[in-house]
This record gives C-alpha cells, structure tokens and sequence, in this order.
C-alpha cells in the first residue's frame, strides 16, 4: 500500500553523505486510472526519456511513453517538480 523512494548522496571519496526518504501512498485505483492531469508509474516516464538505445532494445522502450497503454490514459508525459 506504500512504496518508498531512498535518496543517497555520497561523496567523491564513495563515503555516503546523507539520505532522504520519500514514502508514496500507492492506490491501485490511481495506477490503472489517474486523473486528469496526474500521471502514473513516474519510473516508466523517466526510462523512457533517460534509456540509451542498447537499454531501449534490451528492455523494448520506446522514446514515446505514450505508446505504453497504461501510460497514455491521462495523456501527461511531464510533471513540474519530478521531470
């Protein structure tokens, strides 16, 4: 029902800095049908734009998450703040 997202900054010398964490309420009701204006699976927005083309084969990403079904119900590729 929660997810959780572990930020850890480490330094140059690999010694770990500091951490954050972020705890995500998950609703299934959101995930097969988000609002308008809301997306979900922000992982998948963010391979689709950040996957180099050995990963897109390797794992059939397109460029485009709107070609993902899932992904395309509300029609938001780009959220302020987390893009």
């Amino acid at each position: 029902r929660f997810g959780k997202l572990i930020d850890i900054d480490f330094g140059v010398d690999g010694a770990m800095l500091g951490a954050r964490i972020r705890t995500y309420l998950l609703e299934k009701s959101r995930v097969v049908a988000p609002a308008d204006g809301e997306r979900s699976y922000h992982v998948f927005y963010r391979l689709c734009a950040g996957a180099n083309d050995e990963e897109r084969a390797e794992l059939s990403v397109p460029r485009d998450p709107l070609e993902f079904e899932y992904l395309a119900k509300s029609g938001v590729v780009d959220v302020d703040g987390v893009d």
